[in-house]
């Protein structure tokens, strides 16, 4: 924070700027340079890429300092007791820990095992082959086209996706400009999908009848 407030920060406007091509980037790797970036660098990178406004930084701190707020690490549970309060148990390490809460909001974004997403719509699409997982979470899409692939490696030509759910095959979907470039792309990929539909189906509606002799 001392740093943000004496200088601009350069590092993070070059950062900024591969928001175009880092998807790219993501697909040069290797299947175990992806998992090793994953497991020891992304914490890391993230921190570093996905900044919060500097007055929202100082309120945290302020809380924090305060006692108003405090980082718990390490949720294992989350129940309600029988007056409607929130349970959450952890693991520190000294043992098993329960904190109870009058109000909890579960805020962990979209988990990378779809079979944790707890979505039942996923869920049975999942085990009907219409959309497959993808190796760094999230399910397969055509990274052209956004189309959902399915679990015949065939695209779908109904089904589009972006976001969160495509986060294993495009890593970083968590910031609104990436997010707005997929939908724009994948809304472009539609119509033109779409279109071509139209069109063959009009062709062969207008192509004469031939007959044989």
């Amino acid at each position: 924070m001392t740093s943000a407030f004496e200088r601009p920060r350069a590092w993070q406007a070059v950062l900024y700027a591969t928001n175009p091509v880092v998807h790219e980037l993501w697909h040069l790797l290797g299947q175990s340079d992806r998992k090793q970036f994953k497991e020891k660098y992304l914490s890391a990178f993230l921190s570093s890429r996905v900044s919060i406004p500097l007055e929202n930084a100082e309120k945290l701190l302020s809380y924090l300092e305060s006692g108003q707020l405090e980082f718990i690490v390490g949720c294992d549970h989350v129940t309600k007791d029988s007056d409607g309060r929130v349970l959450v148990e952890h693991t520190e390490p000294s043992g098993k820990q329960t904190h109870s809460y009058a109000f909890g909001i579960w805020a962990t974004g979209f988990p990378q095992n779809l079979e944790n997403s707890g979505s039942s719509l996923l869920t049975s699409m999942l085990l009907n082959g219409d959309i497959t997982r993808h190796p760094d979470g999230g399910i397969t899409v055509d990274r052209r086209t956004y189309q959902v692939i399915r679990s015949d490696s065939s695209a779908d030509s109904q089904i589009f996706a972006v976001g969160e759910i495509t986060s294993g095959q495009f890593f970083f979907t968590s910031v609104l400009d990436i997010i707005c470039r997929h939908a724009k792309l994948c809304a472009e990929s539609f119509h033109k999908i779409v279109r071509m539909s139209e069109l063959e189906a009009v062709s062969m509606t207008c192509s004469p009848e031939t007959h044989s002799i």
